[in-house]
């Protein structure tokens, strides 16, 4: 239940909160692919990808949706990315010919060692959803490959997975260079993980490799002495504001469910976490800090069991769950549990969730699952 390795969910966006559509017509220039550039060297530079209006909650927002970018490139089967610190300053025009034409003439002053240099634009915001991203590719010499304008009419053309937040008009961003370069699918199980992956790994502060193997063998134990184990719930974080009664209702849900002996805990962690367009570094940034709560303040409890439900409001202020994040501990402190759960996950896509009560059955059905693979 540890899926560090889950690609596509650890990347999801929590920044910008989730994104809903409504868009603008779309267009698209697009020159013809260059005669073999399926077998051309395949190296970029991927430019800070900008978000406009530009947001506050993360200063380094734009760099880190371009690693997105390469990531998914990497991925894809481009086998050198690169990423750029320089911020490309477009001019405010609607033309993309003309962004376009000044990206290519900062390539020119300033050629990048890979044979081609990408920028894209998400024009935006969590109320409105991405109304237009705009994707432009230049070789090294300054040469315009790539110069394109998309929203909601043009978005079905590149991939499944339609863009609705930084993570998934990244995606949308590197199936654009797909079509160009005949890349394969970015989603794939068996795509290669090279510098970027290990990038990811180093952002979202993963553990070595032994605490990793570590947690599986308590998880085990856990499984093998849940009957007779005690465990607490604290209060559930919901957004940004801590619920008890939600954590009452789920104590009471997993022991009705025969999963474990729950209560509900009085004291609140009042953990603080800050958001990241990496969910994988948001839920390891909350399993730290549970850790080191847990620590200062042992249960009576077998087990401490932490929620955290990304929970938002549309435009229209319709409740949105972005995702669903489990932590759970010993009472020593040591994690035994860390899961989570977004709209890529089956189980998740099964409950569809809603509001908190809907997150509850989730974490019940997840655990169930857990129990039924013993």
């Amino acid at each position: 239940m540890v899926r560090h390795r889950a690609v596509l969910a650890s990347l999801l966006a929590t920044v910008l909160g989730t994104i809903c559509v409504p868009l603008v017509r779309g267009e698209s220039a697009e020159e013809s692919p260059p005669a073999g550039a399926e077998n051309a060297e395949k190296s970029i530079t991927v430019f800070p990808v900008v978000i406009k209006p530009q947001t506050k909650l993360v200063s380094d927002l734009p760099k880190r949706v371009a690693a997105v970018v390469g990531l998914m490139l990497e991925r894809a089967g481009v086998e050198d990315v690169e990423l750029s610190d320089t911020l490309f300053t477009s001019p405010e025009t609607d033309d993309v010919g003309q962004i376009a034409a000044d990206f290519a003439k900062l390539i020119r002053e300033k050629p990048p060692e890979t044979q081609y240099a990408l920028y894209a634009e998400i024009l935006g915001t969590p109320q409105t959803g991405p109304r237009q991203i705009r994707t432009i590719l230049v070789d090294r010499d300054g040469k315009v490959i790539l110069a394109a304008r998309d929203d909601e009419k043009t978005y079905a053309d590149t991939g499944k997975v339609r863009p609705k937040d930084p993570m998934t008009c990244s995606l949308f961003v590197a199936n654009k260079l797909r079509k160009q370069w005949n890349l394969a699918d970015p989603l794939r199980k068996d795509a290669p993980q090279g510098k970027m992956a290990r990038h990811w790994d180093e952002e979202a502060g993963l553990p070595p490799k032994a605490e990793i193997a570590a947690i599986k063998g308590r998880m085990e134990t856990l499984l093998k002495n849940r009957a007779t184990s005690r465990f607490v719930v604290y209060p559930v974080r919901i957004g940004t504001a801590a619920d008890k009664q939600c954590a009452v209702k789920l104590a009471a849900m997993l022991s009705e469910q025969d999963i474990c002996r729950a209560v509900a805990a009085d004291l609140d962690p009042k953990l603080q976490i800050p958001g990241n367009p990496n969910e994988q570094k948001v839920l390891w940034d909350t399993a730290r800090a549970f850790r080191r709560f847990v620590r200062e303040n042992p249960p009576r409890e077998d087990y401490a069991v932490y929620a955290d439900y990304g929970i938002g409001r549309s435009a229209a202020g319709k409740m949105k769950v972005g995702h669903v994040h489990v932590i759970v501990c010993d009472r020593a402190g040591e994690w035994v549990l860390l899961d989570y759960e977004n709209s890529h996950h089956a189980d998740f896509q099964a409950i569809g969730p809603e509001s908190p009560d809907d997150c509850n059955r989730l974490v019940v059905r997840r655990a169930q699952g857990a129990i039924a693979q013993q």
